[in-house]
């Protein structure tokens, strides 16, 4: 797993320690600065954009430091000039000059703030980190929220291509400037403007903290990285169009019900089988609200909470999105199904015979597609009733008391985008007492303390003493 984020893709906060160490920053910059042929205007100027480049890296070295497990992110920052210069556009690549962020890079050295790991051709990028002394800072402010400064909308689109057919490597291209793309900027900006009013914590202990930070090699656990954008797929802006970037996005589903807003427990709702009901609508075909489309005919099916329906759905995606045809699941899984590969491709070809053509052909980009404006109307539709709902591509989160709006809202959007009707499937907030626990592996005595909708209803919670009741408390102070 990487374990840095480039400086500039972390958020801004305002936080006043942090503001007064920038300016910290500048006063040491100024001790070495020439002023020769220099008006003091110009000087001003120099110092203005320095500022706000310490403001930046401050930002996200404080962020990185608090990505959990504490202490062990690092911020990656290009040292080249080249990756600063404009390439004959308008806006500069990562947001700065080079040498504004330069002369802020050797002062935060020379205040020993920071460990700094250069890169070269072949260690990569230059990464720095607190150090010990900066840490120390950090430490005694604690893990805070602050309200962001909403990203740029020019940053909340993103499209993407392969760099050559078959090639798992992406690049950026230019997004197109229409009037559809404009209106996803719009709305995006909207969302995080709203969502960064709120608090999205965990009500966990810091040691539960800690093991939920090392379940996955590919997430790392920073409730500071909150506002989302779309990115689209295959150079087009009807393909993919997923909103992203949310932290609890990267939260597996089991402990995702940690997660509350403002000090509220939450519910999550997602849609049955999206994907698959997507495309039957977009054929033009009726599929029953109430059909299991995942059912194969697998023996001893239990619906959806069927511990092999997570194989299936993954397979079946697979199926929908992979052109190659190359796509294969591992013994163990093919085991755990109770089928063999060719055996399990029949079984979803018998089941599915209606869209059997449009199997590995790429169609699951045009599904996200649909999902992805399915999702932005319910977002808009409870924001709009002053409702934050948090998405996961094909499901939402919302305080326990907004429920019943969320499913009116999905429901509702759903459909107005394709004209047919769907099923939700909730899942129920828990415990820190519960932590890592399947329902189908309580005993009777955790059985027994699981909470129903009706105790959590809009529960407001008391976090234990650590990470998070500081992070939730300072939201309280300043939301007052």
């Amino acid at each position: 797993m990487d374990d840095s984020s480039r400086f500039d893709w972390f958020d801004s906060v305002k936080i006043v320690p942090l503001e007064t160490m920038a300016s910290k920053v500048i006063s040491v910059i100024d001790q070495g600065r020439s002023t020769k042929n220099q008006s003091l205007s110009q000087i001003k100027v120099q110092q203005a954009t320095e500022l706000s480049v310490a403001n930046r890296l401050f930002s996200a070295l404080y962020q990185s430091y608090f990505t959990m497990p504490v202490g062990t992110f690092k911020v990656s920052i290009p040292t080249s000039s080249k990756s600063y210069s404009r390439a004959g556009g308008d806006r500069l690549p990562l947001g700065f000059s080079y040498r504004p962020v330069r002369r802020v890079l050797d002062a935060l050295r020379n205040l020993d703030w920071i460990e700094y790991h250069p890169g070269n051709t072949y260690k990569g990028v230059t990464r720095i980190c607190a150090s010990a002394k900066l840490a120390r800072q950090f430490e005694n402010i604690g893990l805070k929220w602050s309200l962001q400064i909403p990203k740029d909308p020019l940053s909340l689109v993103v499209l993407r291509d392969r760099v050559r057919p078959n090639s798992k490597e992406k690049v950026e291209l230019p997004v197109p400037c229409t009037p559809e793309v404009l209106a996803s900027r719009e709305f995006l900006f909207s969302y995080n403007s709203f969502l960064v009013e709120h608090c999205v914590a965990l009500d966990l202990t810091d040691a539960q903290l800690q093991v939920l930070a090392g379940l996955r090699t590919d997430f790392n656990l920073a409730v500071t990285r909150t506002q989302i954008r779309r990115i689209f797929s295959r150079g087009s802006t009807n393909k993919g169009g997923r909103l992203y970037n949310g932290w609890w996005q990267g939260v597996p589903g089991l402990y995702r019900p940690h997660i509350t807003i403002n000090g509220y427990r939450t519910t999550e709702v997602d849609y049955s089988s999206m994907a698959l009901r997507i495309i039957y609508a977009e054929q033009g075909l009726q599929v029953p609200s109430d059909s299991d489309l995942y059912d194969i005919g697998l023996s001893h099916w239990t619906g959806s909470v069927d511990p092999r329906r997570k194989l299936i759905k993954e397979y079946v995606n697979a199926v929908l999105n992979d052109e190659s045809g190359r796509y294969r699941l591992s013994p163990n899984q093919q085991q755990e199904l109770g089928v063999s590969q060719k055996e399990l491709l029949r079984l979803v070809r018998e089941k599915h015979r209606a869209i059997e053509h449009l199997f590995y052909s790429g169609i699951g980009l045009d599904a996200q597609f649909v999902d992805s404006e399915i999702a932005i109307n319910v977002l808009k539709k409870l924001m709009d009733q002053g409702i934050l709902a948090l998405p996961i591509h094909d499901s939402f989160i919302v305080r326990t008391g907004f429920r019943a709006d969320l499913f009116d809202a999905m429901n509702i959007a759903f459909s107005e985008v394709t004209k047919t009707q769907t099923t939700l499937d909730e899942t129920g907030p828990s415990s820190r007492e519960l932590f890592g626990l399947k329902l189908s592996e309580m005993d009777i005595q955790h059985r027994s303390s699981v909470i129903t909708l009706d105790k959590a209803f809009d529960q407001l919670l008391q976090y234990p003493r650590g990470l998070m009741h500081n992070y939730v408390t300072s939201w309280r102070k300043q939301s007052r």
